[in-house]
């Protein structure tokens, strides 16, 4: 089966500590023989090699610079969302569905997983299944 994880955060390197469960979740469904693609945001310091999965990373704003939601740079103290993410939050959801929409038809996804953690004391997750019947989403 191919999947399609689009996550707001994943570890950017070997020793990122962000978001380690993601890159956990990506190697076990290629290691139970699934074709894994992860759409995330772009960041400067993604520097991942040897992966059994894809990475796509998508840009929302110019410049790079900008680039600063996920990644643990969202929030002030895991208390409140920094003033520049409540400008940037559209665009990074704007570019992140046409990122996705593109990783779909690209790659013949069966079935997505979308998955955005809010803060540390409350994990909020949006999941949802790409039918590939119908070839439409069923939210869950």
């Amino acid at each position: 089966m191919n999947i399609c994880i689009l996550t707001h955060t994943f570890p950017r390197n070997e020793k990122d500590v962000a978001a380690a469960f993601m890159k956990e979740f990506a190697d076990g469904l290629c290691d139970n023989g699934h074709k894994v693609v992860v759409v995330t945001p772009f960041d400067s310091e993604f520097a991942r090699k040897g992966d059994k999965f894809k990475i796509i990373l998508y840009k929302y704003i110019w410049p790079d610079r900008l680039h600063c939601i996920g990644y643990s740079k969202t929030m002030d103290a895991d208390i409140s969302l920094r003033k520049k993410a409540y400008f940037l939050l559209p665009f990074m959801l704007f570019f992140g569905i046409i990122a996705l929409w593109k990783a779909v038809k690209k790659e013949k996804i069966d079935q997505c997983s979308l998955d955005f953690t809010q803060r540390a004391d409350r994990d909020v997750c949006v999941n949802t299944d790409w039918c590939s019947f119908c070839g439409d989403f069923a939210w869950h």
